[in-house]
């Protein structure tokens, strides 16, 4: 897998997962398109229902931190490369520690509280219909361990210098 460093100035600066690499099948993407080729349903109370539901996956999808895909794609392939300017493998090589890091703190505590409010979103199942928010408590869990999974494998290899740097390709 291979990932592109990019410096904008101090401060400035993010990682993205090469163009070549991205998997644009994402879940959230598959689902708003569903949703909407049905927004017109045959009964009128569906186009009510699913636009309600389009933008909920709208919003879910705004506020869902831009870099977890490439943490959770990180879980399952190994990052080889670390595509960045010339002159500037030494600061992307800090910068990705840091980058992942901070994540990993940021992680650890999403998944500390979504194991916190587990259990307590576990005593709804008492009240009839579909228990929403275990399901998007137990979704955010697993999600926040894939992506902590992803970044310990991406630091270990880093320590084991199995990351390469390379210039970017035109």
């Amino acid at each position: 897998m291979r990932i592109c460093f990019s410096y904008e100035g101090p401060g400035q600066w993010s990682f993205t997962q090469a163009e070549d690499d991205q998997d644009r099948s994402g879940r959230l993407l598959r689902l708003r398109h569903w949703l909407a080729a049905r927004k017109d349903g045959p009964l009128p109370h569906d186009g009510v229902l699913i636009g309600w539901m389009v933008r909920l996956v709208a919003w879910l999808a705004r506020n869902q931190d831009p870099a977890e895909p490439l943490l959770r794609r990180l879980a399952a392939a190994d990052l080889e490369e670390v595509c960045c300017p010339v002159g500037q493998q030494r600061r992307a090589w800090r910068l990705l520690k840091v980058f992942l890091c901070r994540k990993r703190a940021l992680h650890r505590r999403g998944l500390l509280l979504n194991l916190l409010l587990l259990p307590l979103s576990a005593l709804l199942t008492v009240v009839p219909g579909p228990n929403v928010v275990f399901f998007w408590n137990a979704y955010r869990l697993v999600g926040h361990a894939l992506a902590l999974r992803g970044i310990r494998r991406t630091l270990r290899r880093m320590k084991k210098q199995q990351v390469r740097l390379l210039p970017p390709t035109p």
